[in-house]
Formats: structure tokens, C-alpha cells, sequence
């Protein structure tokens, strides 16, 4: 290992070129990893008011457009110097960002393109540095257009006459080393140009925007109500800003561009004073710590900075976070108001901030900032914006990968032995702890044991370790005192980045701090004349305050405290320090539960701790991570059973019951509840009174047509129980049989309701208004029949002809009898006077049954047919009469 340097320097802002330092930034599918971690705060503008005019270059640029480039003289033209369009058959596609060596977005593979909502069909790029050096690092100058060079994109001429109250939204990309990002405005068509709007002039030398960073300016006064309105993008890369590091170079995106009326009440966040960030997050004026230790969790707040973008003046305007753990909606807090906020004003981070916040365990925390006000009281992406640009982690001293350090979880970017010296360069982070966890001699103190770096280059490399009390640092003179520490490591088989090492002396002998005492971990650098470079990651979530990180240039034999001009290049490096770890003790049990300290639990439990001693005879702290075992609910043991029933209890039921319990033991060991459901059968006796206006088909399979009540029908169930059911059978349907004497005919049955019909042909039937008695006497010569009904059945009878003049055809018909009926399929008919008859029996159906044309008077007569109703149909040479005959 080479000898560590330890020459100091006061602190300087550090102005590098990025093409001579070569600050390495992620790989292609390193950036595609972070745009997949990191929040990014963006408002969908689309929706906020009636839109008059966008592009979304959707078909390319469009025509009527102007692409041309000059060198910063608008008279000495560059046809290379223009913007160029990225679509889906473009080469390079839409899926490609900056080409340039050092863009930071991926070199020669193709970097970012702008996550603008529309960005795959089509956006436009400046891509300054491509066009200096032709995507080829140390190849400066020999690119398509050397820098200086400008780019000047313009629209063709949009009318907006009547359209006096109007903003513009630009979603962007950009990436800045020097020059200027510039909208400028004509109101004749393009002869003259006047007022310009500077974009992302907070962002920082060798630093970028969101990859959708979405910027909106009122335009009302520069080309409202203008008829022939241009706009002009202009990339100056010409402009020599910052003075001392040249022009031009990285690249500028944009897309989705819309000018559209502005609404009465929106809010935005904005930049505030000195370039303070649109939101942030503060830890009491100390370092901004994104990873915590359970025991050392640090009190922060949230601050923003609103601007009224609306028409109308906002009242009571604040500042709401919505706080989440795990991905759950844990709480909200809130600024104090801020009662008048005119348009177009801003109130800023001075007087729009929150309570203090103390997260409550172990996990991960996101916060939604949302601006509100009276009349925008839920915020809305389309007229208030959400944002979500941090997330902290309070990790658990059992996590091996968890720890004390000022990243908030992203690797934006990374840096070291080959950006700051080969050999005895460093890094450092400056932590305090404010809880103590041990004693000394009734002192509290602090107890560590381990240093973490996250590495994107690193094995072969070898590391310093060391810890300095913060008091009396300067950046040439360095430290004041000794070291706490000093432990050298060979970083070897690096696979996972994470390098875990061991501060310790032995594993009996952590590291004491004093408590609310600011110290600098130290990452001493050596990569043997670089053939072994090590970079740690950074992460460039915040801006981290004062002298929060610093690092020590070995070529410049000095500190210094990061990059000029608020640069995030170096603002978080990832080193984390953690406690003496503990070991979880992870349980599952019965209540109650009897842990090592002697502790009765009778609920679950995760916070216990017990001091235990190791193996190598020092202390070991243990966790307790008990989960009780609730008691299950009883589990019904539903049984039917005849007469009796003996349960797992050992107790024989005689009767039903649903409140026995029995305790049994579970899966897990623990007591079970069982409860019994018990339905107990006896043998039943059940009479059937069953009544019916005919026959019946009752349960045994029977036709019954008269009234009975002697028989009986047993059921056997499953359970050896058995059912009887007895039956008593109510015939109570009506009497339709007919006597006819002469013209008058007569209902055997009396005391029944009578209502008399003529029987036409076709079947129908012709109601007789006033005929309802047991008795009728025809008219005059036809067919009639009659509906005898009761309280609840009804029928009707045959229809019999009359004829009501001759007396000859009444003595024919008057002897004609028949008997019995109801029968059993037999039975005697006698003709009466008749010579000769055709006689026919048909069923319900008109089916025909029994035929016989017969010259005798008598007839006995068989069917052999089911039981049922059937007509009997007397046929003379002049006369036809049916009547009805009931089988049993």
C-alpha cells in the first residue's frame, strides 16, 4: 500500500471541467436503475385550464418550424448546430437520450431520454455535448460542431388574439456545464423578438433536472392577445456562465409543450431564494440523514416553496405532507397558513414549513408534498402539485446492511480514486449521535462497531478507515486531533458493492462516541497508481448542509467541500456507520410466554432486549421478536344424532345442544376450543290431513279417490330414526252428474253454487246470466252444461242436448240410465226405448276407448283403462247425447 497523504488545504470552490476530471456517472443500465428508485416531482398540467396551443412531436418537427444553429453570431450559420428529433424510427430512437462522452447518462450506449408523458412518440434535444466531441472522451472539439454553438428551435406563428391570460408549460430535460436554456417571445411573426424566460437556471455545473422536469410561466404580458406569436428555444451554448469553465456541452430535452388559459386558482412549487429547492427536508440544521439506526432517529421537517399561478389571490395557503411507512398512509402534517398569496407571488420556505416529525420504528418513509389552500382544499395534480421527492430509512441494528449515514437510498452517481487521486484521496461524512447506548463510568456514550461502504468500482483497492472528532477541521490543516480509530482493509471479491468492515479491535472492543458530538468518518483511497480504482456511490437526493461530506483531493494534497455552484456531484456519498450489532430472538409461543430475562409475555412483543454474554466472553445484545399465539376461535363440531349422542367430552346428550365446549390442542401446541352443534332425532308419528277436490298422489306412491283415514307409511333415515306418517284423505270435490226430464235438467248434488251454460260449437260456452240453480229448463233445443263449485273446487259437467219439441225423442231419451258411477271400469247401461245405438267412450284426451253399435237395450260394459274421467257418447239416427263416467 502506498504511504496515506495527509497535506490540507483551506476550503475553495473546486471548478473541474468535466471532460479533464471525468466524474463517472452511471452506466446505461445503472441510470436505469436509478430512475426506477427515485421519486420524481412532476405535475400534469394538462387538465388545469383550456389549452389553445401544444406540440407534442408527435410527427417529428413540425413544419413551418425553423431548426437553425450558429455559432453565438447570428449571422455565421452552423447547419450542424441544430436540434435533433428522437422518434420511433429515428436513429437513434426515442429510447436513446444525449450521445455525448460526458453527459453522465451512459456515453457511447445511448443515455436517458426525457420521461415526459409522451415521450415515445417523438421529443427533440439540444445534444450539445455529442456535437463537441463526438461522443468520444479526450476527443473535445472534433465533434459535428465544435462549442461555442447555439441551437435556435422556433414555432411558426400561433394566434392567440382574445387569449389574454395565458401560461406556457414546457416539459424538460436537462443537463448543465455552462451557458443558458432560453424561451423567446415575437409578436410579429418573427421580424423583432423581445422578452426571454432563462429555464433551469438553478441547476448546478455538472448537475441535472428531473428526468420530467416540468416548468410553467405566466406569458400573459409578453404575447397574450397577439395574433402572429412565435416562441423560440434557444440553447446558448455560447454564453461563457460559469466564467471559468468554458461553453456549451451536455444536452437539453424537451417535450409536450402547451400554452393554455390559466385557471383561477392553481398553485405550483417553485425555486426559492439563493436557488433553495422547491421542497426539502431539514434535521434541526444538521446533516440530512436518509438512513437512520432505530435508536438514533433524528427529528426533521418539511419545507416548500408555493407560487400562485392562478388568476385569482389564494387564502390560507399551506404546505400538507402526507406521510407513509411502508408503502401504508401512516399520518398528515401541516405548515401554518399562509393567508394571502396574490397570483403570480410566491411564499417561500421561511414562512411555509411543518411541525417537526419523528418516524415510529423500523422501515421505510415516503412524504407527498401537496400545496393546498381554501379553494383548492384537496390537492390536484391538474391545479395543485404533488411531489414525492424524498424517502428515509430507519434501519433496524440487526439489518447487515443498514446503518447511520446521510444517503437517502439512491446511487445518482459515483466517484473517487480517478476523479480525486489515485493514492490517499478520501472521503468523509460528518454524523452526531444523540442517544446514547452505553455508559462509561456513568457516562453515556454511543456505541459503533462497523463502517459501511456502498462501492461501484473497487476490488484490489485498499482502504483507510478513521473517525475524527468534527472540532477544529479545517481544509488545509485538517483534523485536531488523533483518530479514534484507524483500521486498514483489502477490498477483495467485491460482488454485491457493499463492503461491511469490522472497526473493532477485537470483537470485545467497540468504538465509544460521546453523545451530541459531531464526528467525520473517514475512506482513505489507495488504488496502486490506479490499476485498482475504487469509486464510492453518490446520492444526490439533497442538498446537504455545511460541511456534511467533504473530500480530500490527493493530487491538490487538500479538502475541500464539493463541487462549485451548488453542484450534487459530491453531496451524499454512500458510508454508513452502524451500532454493535444485535441478534433477533424470533418466536412464536403460547400465552404466556417466559422469555431468557425471566420476562412474563403474555402479548407479542418486539422490542425486549436481553444482555447475554457471547462466546468470546463480551457482551451480546439480544432482541425479543415474539409473536403470541392468539387464541383460536372454537371450532363447531356440527353432529345430528338419533336419540342419543355421546361427544369427545365423554358425556351422552339425550337432547339437542349448542353450548358444550371441549379443549383440545392445536397444530401449534397451544390450547383449542371445540364446541359442540349437537341436533338429536327422536322417531316421530306425523298425521297427513290432506284434502283435495279429486283424487291424490300421496307420499307412498297411491292414487286415493275417496275418503280415507286408515293408512299409514313408515320413512327409516340414515340415523336409524324413523318417521310415520298417517293419512287422512278428504275428498271434497264437486258432483257434476246430471237427471234430465223433458226440457228440465237437474244437478244430483245439492247445496252446491250452480252457474248454467249453452254449449256452442267450437267448445265455447256461453254464459246463461240468471240460471244458477240445481235446476234448469232448456229454452229451447241445444246443449247446455253446468260449473258446480264449493267453498274450494269447481267443475263443470257434460254438455247434454235437449230437444224441446217432440215428445218421442224425449221418452227415448228419459229411460236411458247407467250404474254404478263412479266404477271401477265396470258398468251397466240400460238404452230405454232406443232400437239401436252407436255407442262410444273416450278419455280426456278425445281418445277413443270402447266402441259398439249395439240394437240391444242393455249393455254391460268392461274398460280396462286408468282411473280418470271419460265420456260417454250415445249416438241415435237423429240425436247425439255425451255424459260422463268416473273410473276409481
Amino acid at each position: 500500500m502506498k504511504t496515506k497523504l495527509f497535506s490540507f488545504g483551506l476550503f475553495m470552490s473546486l471548478n473541474i471541467m468535466a471532460q479533464n476530471t471525468a466524474i463517472n456517472e452511471l452506466s446505461g443500465a445503472e441510470q436505469s436503475q436509478k430512475t426506477s428508485q427515485k421519486q420524481i416531482s412532476s405535475r400534469n398540467k394538462t387538465a388545469a385550464a383550456n389549452i389553445i396551443w401544444s406540440e407534442d412531436f408527435s410527427n417529428g418537427i413540425p413544419n413551418g418550424w425553423t431548426n437553425r444553429g450558429h455559432s453565438g453570431d447570428v449571422n455565421i450559420f452552423d447547419p450542424n448546430a441544430i436540434w435533433e428529433y428522437r422518434g420511433s424510427i429515428t436513429n437513434p430512437t426515442f429510447a436513446t437520450g444525449s450521445r455525448g462522452a460526458w453527459a453522465g447518462t451512459g456515453g457511447l450506449a445511448g443515455g436517458s431520454p426525457i420521461a415526459s408523458p409522451t415521450a415515445t412518440n417523438g421529443f427533440v434535444i439540444f445534444d450539445s455535448d455529442y456535437l463537441d466531441n463526438n461522443g468520444v472522451q479526450g476527443a473535445a472539439g472534433t465533434g459535428p460542431s465544435p462549442a461555442p454553438h447555439v441551437g435556435d428551435l422556433t414555432t411558426d406563428t400561433i394566434n392567440l388574439l382574445g387569449k389574454s391570460n395565458i401560461q406556457i408549460t414546457v416539459h424538460s430535460y436537462l443537463r448543465y456545464f455552462a451557458g443558458r436554456n432560453l424561451m423567446a417571445f415575437s409578436t410579429d411573426g418573427g421580424l423583432t423578438w423581445g422578452d426571454t424566460i432563462r429555464l433551469h437556471n438553478y441547476i448546478a455545473v455538472n448537475s441535472s433536472s428531473s428526468l420530467d422536469e416540468i416548468s410553467t410561466f405566466d406569458i400573459s404580458n409578453i404575447i397574450g392577445n397577439e395574433p402572429y406569436a412565435m416562441i423560440r428555444f434557444i440553447y446558448d451554448g455560447s454564453f461563457n456562465e460559469p466564467a471559468a469553465n468554458g461553453q456549451g456541452y451536455y444536452f437539453w430535452m424537451l417535450d409536450d409543450i402547451v400554452i393554455e388559459e390559466i385557471p383561477d386558482h392553481a398553485l405550483d412549487f417553485a425555486i426559492g431564494p439563493n436557488n433553495a429547492p422547491k421542497q426539502d427536508i431539514t434535521f434541526n440544521g444538521e446533516e440530512k440523514t436518509g438512513n437512520m439506526l432505530e435508536n438514533q432517529v433524528n427529528l426533521m421537517s418539511f419545507d416548500a416553496n408555493i407560487v400562485n399561478v392562478g388568476g385569482s389571490a389564494q387564502t390560507n395557503v399551506k404546505l400538507q405532507i402526507d406521510i407513509l411507512k411502508n408503502g401504508q398512509y401512516l399520518s398528515s402534517i401541516f405548515s401554518s397558513n399562509y393567508p394571502l398569496l396574490n397570483p403570480g407571488d410566491t411564499a417561500d420556505f421561511n414562512s411555509i414549513y411543518t411541525p417537526p416529525f419523528t418516524p415510529n420504528g423500523i422501515g421505510n418513509y415516503s412524504f407527498e408534498f401537496k400545496a393546498i389552500s381554501d379553494s383548492i382544499p384537496v390537492a390536484n395534480s391538474s391545479i395543485s402539485p404533488m411531489a414525492s421527492p424524498f424517502s428515509i430509512n430507519v434501519n433496524s441494528l440487526a439489518d447487515p446492511q443498514g446503518g447511520q449515514g446521510l444517503d437517502f437510498g439512491i446511487n445518482d452517481n459515483s466517484l473517487g480514486t480517478d476523479n480525486i487521486g489515485h493514492d490517499g484521496s478520501a472521503m468523509a461524512i460528518r454524523l452526531k449521535f444523540s442517544n446514547p447506548t452505553d455508559t462509561i463510568n456513568a457516562v453515556p456514550k454511543v456505541k459503533i462497531s462497523h463502517m459501511l461502504l456502498d462501492l461501484a468500482v473497487g476490488n484490489g483497492g485498499d482502504l483507510v478507515l478513521e473517525a475524527y472528532e468534527a472540532r477544529g477541521f479545517d481544509y488545509i490543516n485538517g483534523f485536531a486531533a488523533a483518530p479514534l480509530f484507524s483500521v486498514t482493509h483489502t477490498i477483495n471479491n467485491l460482488s454485491t458493492n457493499l463492503e461491511k468492515i469490522d472497526i473493532r479491535s477485537s470483537p470485545c472492543s467497540p468504538i465509544y462516541l460521546d453523545v451530541d458530538t459531531s464526528y467525520y468518518f473517514v475512506v482513505y483511497m489507495f488504488s496502486n497508481a490506479g490499476s485498482n480504482p475504487i469509486r464510492v456511490w453518490n446520492d444526490q437526493t439533497v442538498n446537504q448542509p455545511g460541511n456534511s461530506s467533504i473530500f480530500y483531493n490527493a493530487d491538490d494534497a487538500r479538502w475541500y467541500r464539493g463541487y462549485s455552484g451548488g453542484s450534487r456531484t459530491f453531496a451524499s456519498p454512500r458510508i454508513r456507520v452502524a451500532n454493535l450489532s444485535l441478534t433477533e430472538d424470533t418466536i412464536s409461543a403460547c400465552s404466556p410466554f417466559v422469555w431468557t430475562n425471566g420476562q412474563v409475555f403474555t402479548s407479542s412483543n418486539y422490542s425486549a432486549l436481553d444482555t447475554l454474554q457471547s462466546v468470546l466472553g463480551c457482551d451480546s445484545i439480544v432482541r425479543l421478536h415474539l409473536d403470541i399465539i392468539p387464541p383460536s376461535d372454537p371450532s363447531i363440531d356440527s353432529v345430528s344424532a338419533c336419540g342419543s349422542y355421546t361427544w369427545i367430552d365423554g358425556i351422552t346428550y339425550t337432547s339437542s345442544n349448542n353450548t358444550a365446549l371441549d379443549t383440545l390442542i392445536n397444530s401449534m401446541g397451544c390450547d383449542s376450543l371445540v364446541q359442540l352443534n349437537l341436533t338429536i332425532i327422536n322417531t316421530q308419528n306425523i298425521a297427513d290431513s290432506i284434502r283435495s277436490c279429486g283424487p291424490y298422489l300421496w307420499r307412498d306412491g297411491q292414487v286415493y279417490n275417496s275418503d280415507t283415514s286408515s293408512v299409514n307409511y313408515t320413512v327409516n333415515d340414515g340415523l336409524g330414526c324413523s318417521t310415520t306418517y298417517s293419512l287422512h284423505f278428504t275428498n271434497i270435490g264437486v258432483d257434476t252428474n246430471l237427471t234430465i226430464i223433458d226440457s228440465l235438467i237437474s244437478v244430483q248434488s245439492s247445496g252446491q253454487h250452480y252457474q248454467w251454460f249453452e254449449c256452442g260449437p267450437g267448445g265455447i260456452f256461453t254464459k246463461l246470466v240468471g240460471d244458477s240453480l240445481q235446476n234448469f229448463i232448456a229454452p229451447h233445443s241445444g246443449a247446455y252444461a253446468v260449473v258446480v263449485s264449493n267453498e274450494f273446487c269447481s267443475d263443470t259437467s257434460s254438455c247434454v242436448y235437449i230437444e224441446t219439441i217432440g215428445s218421442r225423442d224425449w221418452e227415448i231419451w228419459k229411460g236411458v240410465t247407467y250404474f254404478p258411477n263412479p266404477n271401477n271400469g265396470k258398468f251397466h247401461l240400460n238404452l230405454g226405448q232406443m232400437d239401436q245405438a252407436q255407442i262410444r267412450i273416450k278419455n280426456t284426451k278425445g281418445q277413443l276407448v270402447y266402441s259398439n253399435k249395439t240394437d240391444q237395450n242393455t249393455l254391460d260394459i268392461s274398460l280396462n283403462e286408468a282411473a280418470g274421467l271419460y265420456f260417454l257418447e250415445i249416438q241415435t239416427e237423429t240425436d247425439i247425447r255425451v255424459f260422463k263416467v268416473l273410473l276409481k
